[in-house]
């Protein structure tokens, strides 16, 4: 193939995100019929009939999927959304959860229109032909990795919220309002799952590693027979967890919601037709959310409506396998710091909410200068080779950074920053042979009294073996010795719409038992033979919380610095082998130790 033919498969492989760019631009189109003019470069046909179904644009493929057989009609009609009190009792007693993981959503009845939304996800195919002709930006794993050829049946991950409305509107449809997702998911008899009022491990895609490393790839859609609604929609329980078009308070507004379990999560209740979490609409990087489109009435078929099962079971069979890590390997060497960047440019606009997790690379980026550097760590630790953590300190994405600088054995890293007539912050981060240690100096330069404003988040997302976004393997220290999350009262923040636990002086003094008796609150590998834990070495923090959805944990070291106060704060976060009892042990030994070595 000659150069043009290059340019040509180039293009419709989506080989590179300019080429795909500069296709969908009218110079693009002249400098293809220029070449297959011209005597120096000859075409041949095919080449030319690929580089141009490029070209064919939105209207053409929005025509093909307005018409789409594969969109299911929805018929009008009332059902009732959320939980009832019946099934939230028969779910607490059936799995040991409490009863708040189920109340977010009370019942109501819902009265709908005629609507038809799409028999499956939006697959990475799919996506590919509307980056294509539109020139959208890539979804952040393709920047990474390149369009993942193997996975074109599959639902596509890695987009945001502005992302699946752009390709919905792309295509002559929109998102399914809440509503319509949860009717389409559950009929008008008011089911649990999907296919009925019966837990079945085999009917959705689910986190079903046990103490393996979890697999985040995505099945194709459709793969799953059992997962079918009462209206013949596919994959509503498992699989990927779905954006939806939902109405929320106005300063909610740089917040969306999804519906639906996916494959990152393993308990039953997660998979409930009414679960829903609350995600920033810039949280495109996380690997286990798609969404599938809807439409106003459409002439289409009705579908077969399955038989529903009443029973309630409960799959109870352990899984045992070895973990990865070696514990051969165990203070093989000390925890590693680490930079983190993620290569977006098109996410600039979500720098001044709580979205911006991920900015580009300022090596690479060419308006680095005007962006902030990430507050984002990642840690490393060699006896732990397939997992990674990141720490996140969540509250300094509006602080341009002084600077960032880390050893040559990146076994620490400083992170400095000036906010004019507010504060200045220092933080150095040190690993050890099984920890890392967090070295704050932060003082009010400003005339006003400042809220918390270090807060530490350890995210455990990129950490296969750790992942716990069940909250099963998440435990709390109570009056009553270590509970899990899901056996406890939780308080809902607003802010977030998720389950977060709150530890705080209101939790500590509450009448409901058990209760959180100190700051410990860690999570167990999948195995249990491994732990992560934040800690305080300066005294209590005021708050430390654990964000169900997003899999971390966070803790901030004081609650409010007055004008011209200066801190000295430290804190720890252990990677450690070990039981309970070693992580408490450990604990009281370390902080002791650091209150007698603190000036």
């Amino acid at each position: 193939m000659n150069h043009l033919d290059n340019l040509a498969t180039a293009i419709f492989n989506l080989g590179h995100e300019y080429l795909v760019l500069m296709t969908t631009h009218w110079h693009g189109i002249m400098v293809l019929l220029a070449g297959i003019m011209s005597r120096r470069f000859r075409m041949s046909v095919v080449s030319c009939v690929r580089a141009l179904l490029c070209f064919a644009g939105a209207e053409a493929y929005a025509i093909e999927t307005l018409n789409d057989p594969e969109m299911i009609l929805i018929p009008a009609g009332r059902f009732i959304m959320g939980t009832d009190d019946d099934q939230r009792s028969v779910l607490v007693n059936a799995y040991g959860i409490h009863s708040d993981l189920l109340g977010i959503q009370p019942p109501r009845e819902v009265d709908l229109p005629d609507f038809h939304i799409d028999k499956h996800e939006v697959t990475n195919d799919q996506y590919r032909r509307f980056v294509a002709a539109t020139g959208h930006r890539l979804p952040i794993r393709w920047h990474e990795h390149g369009y993942p050829e193997a996975l074109s049946d599959c639902p596509i991950i890695g987009i945001d919220y502005e992302d699946a409305q752009a390709y919905a509107a792309w295509v002559g449809k929109r998102l399914p309002t809440e509503e319509e997702w949860e009717k389409a998911a559950r009929g008008d008899d008011g089911r649990l799952w999907a296919w009925g009022n019966a837990w079945d491990p085999e009917a959705c895609r689910h986190d079903d590693s046990g103490p393996l490393p979890m697999d985040v790839t995505p099945d194709p859609v459709g793969s799953h027979p059992k997962d079918r609604s009462v209206y013949g929609v596919m994959d509503m329980a498992g699989n990927v967890a779905e954006w939806v078009d939902a109405k929320l308070k106005p300063k909610f507004d740089y917040m969306a919601v999804t519906r639906g379990g996916s494959l990152a999560y393993a308990e039953p209740w997660q998979f409930i037709c009414a679960t829903r979490n609350a995600q920033p609409k810039g949280n495109g990087a996380i690997g286990y959310i798609g969404f599938r489109c809807a439409s106003d009435a459409l002439p289409s078929r009705e579908p077969e409506a399955p038989e529903v099962d009443d029973r309630l079971s409960i799959d109870e069979s352990p899984v045992a396998s070895p973990l990865g890590p070696i514990a051969a390997r165990y203070r093989s060497g000390p925890v590693k710091i680490h930079p983190v960047y993620d290569h977006d440019p098109g996410l600039g606009r979500y720098q001044n909410t709580i979205a911006c997790c991920y900015l580009p690379d300022p090596s690479t980026s060419e308006d680095a200068e005007q962006r902030p550097v990430p507050w984002k760590l990642e840690l490393r630790a060699p006896y732990l080779p397939d997992d990674r953590f990141t720490l996140f300190f969540e509250n300094h994405w509006q602080m341009p950074m002084d600077s960032m600088a880390f050893n040559e054995q990146h076994g620490e890293a400083t992170l400095a920053a000036t906010h004019p007539d507010r504060m200045r912050v220092e933080i150095r981060v040190v690993g050890g042979p099984d920890f890392v240690d967090l070295f704050y100096d932060v003082e009010n330069i400003g005339q006003a009294e400042l809220p918390s404003s270090v807060e530490m988040c350890l995210s455990i997302l990129g950490a296969p073996n750790f992942r716990d976004h069940d909250g099963a393997r998440t435990y709390i220290l109570t009056d009553q010795g270590f509970k899990r999350r899901a056996e406890l009262p939780q308080q809902v923040l607003q802010r977030l719409w998720c389950q977060d636990f709150t530890i705080d002086e209101v939790s500590r003094t509450s009448v409901i038992a058990p209760f959180a008796q100190r700051d410990l609150i860690t999570t167990l590998s999948g195995d249990g033979r491994w732990l992560v834990a934040p800690v305080s070495l300066s005294g209590k923090p005021i708050r430390m919380f654990n964000n169900w959805e997003y899999s971390c944990l966070h803790a901030i070291p004081y609650s409010r610095l007055l004008p011209g106060e200066r801190r000295f704060l430290r804190q720890r976060v252990y990677l450690l082998q070990g039981s309970f009892n070693t992580l408490v042990n450990r604990y009281e030994r370390d902080y002791l130790r650091a209150m007698l070595e603190s000036p």
